[in-house]
C-alpha cells in the first residue's frame, strides 16, 4: 500500500477530517478531536538504520513512520527507531491506532505514548 492508497483510504475515514500531501511519503493528517499528525509512508523498499535516521530529522518530524512489509525492515532501523524514540509501525497498525488519537485530547496527547 503506497501514501497515495492509505490516504485515499481515509478521505472516508471519520476520524480523518483532512490531510495535506507533504511530499511522495510525507503527509499531516487532521484529525477530528483537531490535532493534526505527520506521518511518512516507506515503499517497498529495505529499511535500514540510516533511513529511519535520514527520515526522522526531516522537519516535520513524522509521528509515524509506515510500513507495509515486515521482511523489508532490518534489525538495525528497528534498533534505531527505539533509539530515536520513532514510532515505526505497519499501516495496518496505524489505522487501528487512529481510534485512540482521536479519543485523546489534542493538547496533552503524544502520539509517541500511543500503544
Amino acid at each position: 500500500m503506497s501514501l497515495a492508497t492509505t490516504l485515499t483510504t481515509l478521505q472516508s475515514d471519520p476520524r480523518v477530517t483532512g490531510h495535506r500531501l507533504l511530499g511522495e511519503h510525507k503527509a499531516a493528517l487532521d484529525l477530528a478531536n483537531g490535532r493534526t499528525i505527520f506521518v511518512y509512508h516507506i515503499g517497498d523498499e529495505k529499511v535500514l538504520a540510516g533511513t529511519i535516521r535520514t527520515i526522522v530529522n526531516d522537519d516535520p518530524r513524522p509521528d509515524f513512520i509506515l510500513y507495509d512489509r515486515f521482511e523489508l525492515v532490518g534489525d538495525g532501523a528497528l534498533i534505531q527507531a527505539h533509539k530515536m524514540d520513532a514510532r515505526l509501525v505497519t499501516t495496518r497498525r496505524f489505522l487501528e491506532l487512529l481510534s485512540e488519537l482521536v479519543a485523546a485530547p489534542p493538547a496533552s496527547h503524544d502520539a509517541a505514548s500511543v500503544n
